[in-house]
């Protein structure tokens, strides 16, 4: 539990400078054999003025028995400053990772060594995060406008990046629909996740058109997050009377099942995140009572086994092919644990059937 927690929370610094106040440009560095002098200077003057405050409240405040502690902190950090170990870890000597550093000048531990509080204080965080993005997820069965969701969502750690979201448009006889994949894993992944969900949702009420709502999200990412992050999606939009628009930003090829026979619907588009005025193109498809499309995440068919071989694309096409009357997510999620054979996930996965129903 801890070491996939550790795992996660390694992401954490690249997330922290989006998601705060950046901090100086000179506090980034790589260690105290690395400390130019202004950033020492920074660190001395923040650690003194800390400590001053501390004294200041512990006159006022009696018995001051956690402020005494503070105070005791500050002093050990002030004595690493001056002896030049301030900045690495007191376990194993390697430098603390900087934008903790900056956060908590008074940290002494790095990532992999933390302390049995703070380790608790990351399980706690890390559960409240999984219980939060799950309240994203529109997990289950859902029914809109003579539609069928089915979802299926599998992280690969305690939290993931994939998203599904499924949402019904009254006034358009509709129900808007979405399948994505955040790049990287766990923590900065879930973050970047709940920013296109919430990005998504609030484009929703302008009542754009798919290509135009797609432009639009894409043109917020690339703009409220780092040039490294992205995001594959296909969103569509399925109409009462049986049609639906897709429109793919990167992401895996849907396929469409119809009378048992399953087929890739080309539909291609660069991912968000990448270039800000990126145009995208929907596409059509009309389907008909019992007709279905299945989206999925490459976690689906990148799932490998222990000799290294991978799900594919052709097993999936193969499930597809016998779906009629099964819980397909279900099956399919069931079949890839199966295939794994015990291998551990390497990517988070995530399934959404649409089904037709009949009127």
């Amino acid at each position: 539990m801890i070491r996939q927690i550790l795992h996660d929370v390694k992401y954490l610094s690249i997330v922290k400078r989006k998601v705060r106040i950046a901090a100086p440009a000179s506090r980034a560095y790589s260690g105290a054999s690395a400390m130019d002098a202004p950033l020492r200077d920074h660190y001395q003057t923040e650690l003194s003025a800390r400590r001053a405050r501390l004294e200041t409240a512990a006159a006022a405040h009696a018995p001051a028995g956690e402020l005494t502690r503070l105070l005791g902190e500050v002093d050990a950090a002030l004595l690493r400053l001056e002896n030049g170990t301030f900045g690495l870890c007191l376990t194993c000597g390697d430098p603390i990772e900087a934008d903790r550093l900056a956060a908590d000048p008074l940290t002494c531990f790095c990532l992999d060594h933390l302390s049995p509080r703070e380790q608790r204080a990351l399980e706690e965080d890390l559960e409240l995060a999984r219980r939060i993005q799950h309240g994203f997820l529109p997990l289950g069965v859902r029914q809109s406008h003579g539609w069928e969701f089915r979802t299926r969502y599998v992280p690969a750690g305690i939290v993931g990046g994939d998203y599904c979201d499924v949402v019904g448009i009254e006034e358009r006889a509709a129900a808007w629909f979405v399948v994505g994949d955040i790049s990287g894993k766990g923590v900065a992944a879930s973050l970047l996740m709940s920013h296109l969900h919430a990005i998504f949702r609030s484009l929703l009420s302008a009542n754009l058109e798919l290509p135009a709502l797609a432009l639009r999200a894409n043109r917020l990412l690339c703009q409220h997050t780092l040039p490294a992050s992205y995001a594959t999606s296909l969103c569509g939009l399925a109409h009462q009377r049986g049609t639906v628009e897709l429109v793919s930003a990167g992401h895996c090829e849907p396929i469409l099942i119809r009378g048992g026979v399953p087929q890739r619907i080309p539909c291609g588009g660069i991912p968000m995140g990448l270039f800000c005025e990126t145009q995208y193109q929907a596409h059509a498809v009309a389907l008909a009572p019992g007709d279905s499309l299945l989206l999925y995440t490459d976690g689906v068919v990148e799932a490998s086994n222990p000799e290294g071989e991978e799900f594919g694309i052709e097993r999936l096409l193969a499930l597809c092919a016998g779906a009629h009357n099964m819980d397909l997510v279900t099956a399919i999620a069931a079949q890839v644990e199966a295939f794994r054979r015990g291998a551990p996930p390497s990517d988070d996965l995530s399934l959404m059937h649409v089904l037709r129903l009949d009127q």
